[in-house]
């Protein structure tokens, strides 16, 4: 198998477990469930009712079953992992520069975490992203969590914060009608930036990359391969909704890629963030500008052992109403382009409905301003990065 595999070059940003604060630990830990640690497996009667409905389900269950064994991961799936082996800290956003600049991706994917129904309301800014409260960062590369701290309005959990951190809170008005103003607390998590040099990674920012992607998991069947169920796939684009799936982490088809790569001695895959807006742009079909990236590191993971057939749902980003995906198909200098708009407004919008859910719409009208006020001018500064690309190009 003849992958189009090449070296990268650049910076990468994370945030590393290890050397965080015992107050950041506790910040994330509210703010953002999961995040750090994986959620509990479920219980031993809800797997063995999934398992007898999983069973009845394969066509010839009665003579299959002597060859199925059944094995419940303790945790959910990693985006691209290709296993629940892949050891920690192996995810990275792709900055532009040394300093960390990721065009909020990071950010981006923390957010995707944030629950109403498990955790303090909070807002996840970059801290080179533009913002009224980026002058309290005081380390770069960072990410602030700005916490609306209005017991009434989000319960008990930023209050309880408040006091077990002993930490300041910051005051922030917000003009937004008579609930206003808002006590935010801000607790800032240190990033790292790591400057890397890594062999034989699978780069899907390529046209090379995205090709031989498209023609793998896509017209062969030799393997893995994504089946879509309507309308046959033409091009790369035609897949960004199954690599952008909803579900934290992804699903069986994105566990089968990283699966078939770890096996075939690939270094790195570097992929499109599911939770902003990414874009590739190319000029005469290499690389140019980009934003919305992350790399997952595959190096020193041991090589996966078993064929294993994934169950995981999982739910392609609705771009047919929620987002759309601009391409440039046509010979020229741009060939090859492409870029998704609209991602985490999406899951912004969806967050509010869920809030309206347990404090009503007017209410959460209310705190989504606020939490526009917070973050929304770092999204909007990612929009302005990715809306200077060319506008000539088709939609879906």
């Amino acid at each position: 198998m003849d992958l189009p595999l090449t070296t990268f070059e650049g910076a990468l940003k994370q945030i590393d477990a290890a050397r965080l604060s015992p107050r950041e630990r506790l910040a994330l830990e509210v703010a953002l469930p999961h995040f750090l640690s994986s959620p509990p497996p479920a219980a031993e009667s809800m797997n063995q009712a999934a398992e007898r409905r999983f069973l009845d389900a394969v066509s010839d269950a009665r003579d299959r079953r002597p060859r199925l064994r059944i094995e419940w991961q303790s945790a959910p799936n990693r985006r691209f992992a290709g296993g629940p082996d892949l050891p920690r800290g192996r995810y990275y956003t792709v900055a532009r520069d040394p300093a960390g600049d990721d065009d909020s991706t990071l950010a981006a994917e923390m957010s995707g975490y944030r629950s109403v129904r498990r955790s303090a309301l909070c807002a996840a800014i970059d801290s080179f992203a533009p913002s009224c409260i980026s002058h309290l960062c005081e380390h770069r590369p960072s990410v602030i969590l700005a916490f609306l701290g209005d017991p009434e309005l989000i319960g008990p959990a930023s209050a309880d914060l408040v006091e077990r951190l002993d930490y300041p809170p910051i005051t922030t008005l917000f003009p937004i009608g008579p609930l206003s103003p808002i006590v935010a607390l801000c607790v800032e998590i240190r990033c790292i930036t790591t400057s890397a040099t890594i062999s034989d990674v699978l780069d899907l920012r390529t046209v090379a990359a995205q090709e031989w992607f498209f023609e793998r998991f896509a017209l062969s069947r030799d393997g893995p391969f994504l089946a879509f169920e309507e309308d046959q796939p033409t091009d790369f684009t035609d897949m960004l909704p199954w690599l952008l799936t909803m579900e934290l982490g992804g699903g069986g088809f994105t566990e089968a890629v990283g699966d078939m790569l770890r096996r075939h001695g690939v270094n790195a895959l570097i992929y499109p963030s599911a939770r902003t807006d990414s874009y590739a742009m190319q000029v005469h079909r290499q690389p140019d500008r980009h934003g919305g990236w992350c790399l997952v590191d595959y190096r020193g993971a041991p090589t996966p052992s078993r064929r294993v057939f994934d169950a995981t749902s999982q739910t392609p980003f609705p771009f047919a109403h929620a987002g759309r995906i601009r391409y440039w198909p046509d010979p020229g200098r741009d060939q090859g382009s492409w870029a998704v708009e609209d991602v985490r407004s999406h899951y912004q919008t969806r967050a509010q409905t869920e809030l309206g859910r347990f404090v009503g719409a007017e209410r959460a009208h209310v705190l989504s301003l606020a939490l526009d006020q917070l973050e929304g001018a770092g999204l909007r500064a990612v929009s302005r990065s990715a809306s200077s690309i060319p506008r000539l190009s088709n939609e879906r």
